[in-house]
């Protein structure tokens, strides 16, 4: 992870792909994944049969899309999965050694995978983010090493596939758990737009932060000395649910976002979920889009949706999400 001023530097270079406006034009090819991933859940669904709701749509929902972006082939991005799941095991401080192994391994093969497709898009360059970063380090090789631009497209990947599939995940227990606010899904964008944000408080997909901060000196805090030089997370979950922020924290109410600028309460409170300050999530704006496409369609597509059996979780230190995720239509059961 960089610092300034090469952070800035690298921030910059792909912002510009980033922001509202630019993710706001993927909703249309974001909604077309979303449509087709139904569909082909839809016979398996109607004949009463149990569909894995997140193998089959929330983890191959983002990685299509980080295809489109990327300009990659499907076969190529899907086949990515295993190794980022992989890394993101790695990464976590509570790692063993055989997943600090398998996640160096992963790391090498997806770096590797880059390395090729940024040659491809020197001779085929399109009109995509890899293109666009390979043109720029190819204007000016100081502006973006190779190093450089292979590390961000990975990370890229990395920081906005798992997590968005599990943001996905919870968001629809969310909208099962609690039928009496699937009306927020019903609405306008205002609406759908409170129930994402209440979904992204609720259930955190990071447990805790990924950047460490390293204590500059010793500080004391609620009684506790954490030493200089000492490796600080912050704890995302217990942040969201700090009641001295939101009211009422454990209750699932999207009524506190409603009307409201992205990640922030009708109290001014702002959830932690994509972070904070100069690291803040470059790609929050393009899971909030992916969530907001996909949940009002399940619901419209999918009314009588329910659990067909308790979610299985995947075991992890750092991210919150799901091995299974088995739903079915209620009253269709086979």
């Amino acid at each position: 992870m960089k610092e300034p001023p090469t952070h800035t530097r690298l921030r910059r270079l792909i912002s510009r792909d980033f922001t509202i406006g630019q993710i706001d034009k993927l909703r249309p090819t974001i909604a077309r994944i979303v449509a087709a991933r139904l569909d082909g859940m839809a016979p398996a669904l109607e004949r009463g049969e149990a569909v894995d709701l997140h193998q089959e749509f929330a983890l191959a929902l983002p990685m299509l899309v980080f295809g489109e972006l990327f300009g990659m082939p499907p076969d190529d991005i899907l086949a990515l999965v295993t190794g980022i799941s992989a890394i993101l095991e790695g990464l976590s401080p509570l790692a063993s050694d055989p997943q600090l192994a398998a996640g160096d391994e992963a790391s090498a093969r997806v770096q590797a995978y880059f390395g090729d497709l940024i040659q491809r898009k020197r001779t085929d360059s399109r009109h995509d983010i890899v293109s666009m970063l390979v043109g720029a380090h190819d204007d000016d090789a100081e502006t973006l090493s190779d190093a450089e631009l292979i590390s961000m497209l990975w990370g890229m990947l990395l920081g906005g596939f798992a997590t968005t599939a599990a943001a996905i995940g919870h968001a629809v227990l969310a909208m099962l758990a609690y039928p009496e606010q699937r009306h927020w899904l019903k609405g306008d964008a205002v609406g759908v737009k409170a129930f994402v944000e209440e979904a992204l408080r609720y259930d955190a997909p990071a447990m805790f932060s990924s950047i460490p901060r390293i204590a500059q000196r010793d500080i004391e805090m609620g009684g506790v000395v954490i030493p200089k030089n000492a490796d600080v997370r912050v704890l995302i979950a217990a942040g969201n649910r700090d009641p001295d922020a939101f009211a009422d924290p454990d209750s699932f109410d999207p009524v506190r976002f409603c009307g409201t600028s992205p990640g922030m309460s009708i109290d001014g409170k702002i959830m932690l979920t994509f972070g904070h300050g100069i690291h803040f999530c470059l790609g929050a704006q393009l899971a909030r889009v992916q969530l907001a496409e996909s949940l009002p369609r399940i619901q419209a597509r999918f009314p009588t949706l329910a659990l067909a059996e308790q979610p299985t979780r995947e075991p992890s230190a750092f991210l919150r999400t799901f091995r299974a995720l088995p739903v079915r239509l209620h009253g269709q059961e086979g």
